[in-house]
């Protein structure tokens, strides 16, 4: 199977992201992996057929690192899930579990470290950073971008978004 990491803050539309890949034939979703949780190892994985997608939201926090949930899933593909930070901090902060697993300013901070370093020496190479704005302010260029990331045909991209 093809791994899939999407790798966002708590209250980014990273779940609602993965719920709308889960559309997609041959593909299996774990949208909301809880913080604290690491993803399954690849070999834990013998019941997904060949050919499938298998994927994994998880949120960057506190208690498992973006590194260890990286190096437990060992993922075909990584995303990089962004949505604009005040937008974050607001809706993250009304939430009740706002400060589980970590500050909302922590998060938010942990967030930008990973943002910061992604790809270079030390930091998490992701194949696409994708923004939740841009699948309402940038439609085209957003499923242009996503269609190469994940090798979506556009009739694929169409039926998720």
């Amino acid at each position: 199977c093809t791994r899939v990491l999407l790798l966002g803050l708590q209250s980014s539309g990273v779940s609602l992201f993965a719920t709308m890949l889960g559309m997609l034939p041959r593909t299996i979703v774990v949208p909301n992996l809880f913080a604290g949780f690491l993803p399954p190892r690849p070999e834990d994985l013998t019941d997904v057929p060949a050919g499938w997608r298998y994927v994994v939201a998880a949120r960057i926090n506190a208690h498992v690192t973006p590194a260890a949930t990286v190096a437990r899933l060992r993922p075909d593909l990584a995303v990089l899930w962004l949505r604009h930070p005040v937008a974050s901090h607001l809706s993250l902060s009304a939430k009740p579990a706002a400060n589980r697993a970590g500050t909302v300013d922590a998060k938010l901070r942990l967030l930008e470290a990973v943002h910061s370093r992604r790809g270079d020496d030390g930091g998490l190479a992701f194949n696409a950073t994708l923004h939740l704005e841009g699948v309402f302010l940038h439609r085209e260029a957003f499923e242009m971008k996503l269609a190469a990331t994940l090798g979506l045909s556009d009739v694929e991209t169409r039926l998720m978004l």
